[in-house]
């Protein structure tokens, strides 16, 4: 029967048909606000090891501290100021698609600069006496660092000019091509694999912007640098939690599959049942995340020598050795240090335990999945 005070009940307060089946909407919003806190514990865990792998180039390797040192000497025929200048010259718009196209450029020569020093390590550690091979293996990985190196060169000076204008529309800008990324990622469908993949892109882009960051820091001592690089990492951050939010939400994949992703990076660590790597652990953390130690360290001594050529103190003396090897051996012990605990909390962690519960994901069939490789 119809009644008129029925009809405007519902049409004031409305009818809320709510099933007890609807709570799975509770643990989605809880979901979304959980996932930063669970993204921030991967990407802290995964910048330690990205840190680790890169201070073995400096530390451990002394044929890996010749090929930085060596091609560090590429580098410095590199007039700083004058490529500084060049480019603060340009145009706006030019600026931010050249920053757009050394992103791009600097994930193909990632992908490409695994299987050539790959090639070199494999062949200098099983075919020693393939001279030939041994020297086209070298030869490409030379050319492969050097265009890397300045490709990630002009990366840090590009920031550095963006960061250093007076401008504020090139950092909004440079800042805003993160939301180009947000939306090239969030509405898509994604699985396991392909969150993966993105998580260990985005450990590689915080350690790289971490270290840019600090290089600019080093060159410039005002505080509208440190307001300029606090923005861009403040965005960063800010786009990596929506972003994983997000695609979480959407493709229903629950916040405890990073702490899968953490699992599998402390196996890589560990060397957990590896017996395919061609090195040290190092080597198999930066093939699964996609970190190129080489390149990014002789940007690095690049800028250490040029900061240093203003030093007061010259490095040749007796003094200035001293303090070298000082510091040589504090980085040594730091990077020791890092390794121990890293090392301690995968172990304590029981991350290594074959006897814990197997979950219907488990992280076993993510182990195969690499950054580039699909």
């Amino acid at each position: 029967m119809f009644r008129l005070s029925d009809f405007f009940y519902k049409e004031i307060f409305g009818v809320h048909d709510i099933k007890q089946s609807d709570g799975v909407h509770q643990e989605r919003v809880q979901n979304f606000f959980v996932v930063p806190l669970n993204t921030e514990q991967l990407f802290l865990f995964g910048v330690l090891l990205a840190l680790d792998s890169f201070l073995y180039v400096f530390t451990y390797m002394p044929l890996r501290i010749l090929f930085a040192c060596g091609w560090t000497t590429v580098l410095g025929y590199v007039d700083m100021s004058r490529v500084y200048h060049a480019i603060r010259g340009q145009a706006m718009i030019k600026l931010y698609v050249l920053f757009t196209m050394i992103e791009i450029f600097d994930r193909l020569f990632s992908s490409f600069g695994q299987d050539v020093l790959d090639s070199l390590y494999y062949t200098a550690k099983y075919h020693p006496r393939r001279v030939t091979r041994m020297f086209l293996d070298f030869s490409v990985a030379i050319v492969y660092v050097v265009l890397h190196s300045l490709l990630l060169f002009a990366q840090v000076v590009t920031m550095n000019v963006a960061v250093n204008s007076s401008n504020t529309s090139l950092l909004t800008l440079l800042i805003s091509n993160n939301f180009a990324e947000l939306k090239s990622s969030v509405f898509k469908k994604f699985e396991e694999q392909n969150l993966f993949q993105i998580s260990c892109s985005d450990i590689v882009e915080r350690f790289k912007l971490l270290t840019i960051i600090g290089l600019i820091l080093l060159q410039s001592s005002t505080g509208d640098v440190a307001w300029g690089t606090a923005m861009v990492w403040v965005a960063e951050m800010l786009i990596d939690w929506i972003k994983h939010a997000f695609i979480t939400k959407f493709n229903q994949i629950p916040p405890t599959m990073y702490s899968k992703f953490i699992t599998i990076l402390c196996r890589d660590l560990t060397g957990w049942k590896s017996e395919n790597t061609i090195l040290d652990h190092t080597h198999h953390v930066s093939k699964r995340l996609g970190l190129m130690s080489l390149p990014l360290a002789c940007v690095v001594l690049r800028m250490l020598s040029k900061a240093l050529a203003d030093a007061p103190i010259e490095l040749t003396s007796p003094s200035g050795i001293l303090i070298t090897v000082v510091f040589f051996m504090c980085l040594a012990a730091f990077k020791a240090l890092l390794s121990l605990v890293l090392m301690i909390y995968a172990y304590k962690s029981g991350r290594l335990d074959d006897t814990r519960p197997k979950s219907p994901r488990s992280a076993r069939h993510l182990e195969s999945i690499h950054r580039y490789k699909f």
